[in-house]
């Protein structure tokens, strides 16, 4: 089984489910993983609201350092 997400991971979306530009967005997990969704905030986003979006956490995965 797979490590569950909780608020504050830094997460990467992985290629086939991202959209154009989501590569260079640094993703954070806003509240802890439930029923296998979790809502992730753009955090370096210059925009006053940080974009949010929920996604499936079979989409995501933790980032490591060497990523």
């Amino acid at each position: 089984m797979s490590q569950k997400f909780s608020s504050g991971d830094v997460v990467k979306i992985l290629p086939e489910y991202r959209d154009l530009g989501d590569e260079e967005v640094i993703w954070i997990v806003e509240e802890d993983e439930e029923k296998g969704r979790v809502t992730l905030i753009a955090s370096n986003s210059s925009m006053s609201i940080k974009p949010r979006c929920v996604v499936q956490t079979a989409w995501i995965r933790h980032m490591r350092l060497s990523d």
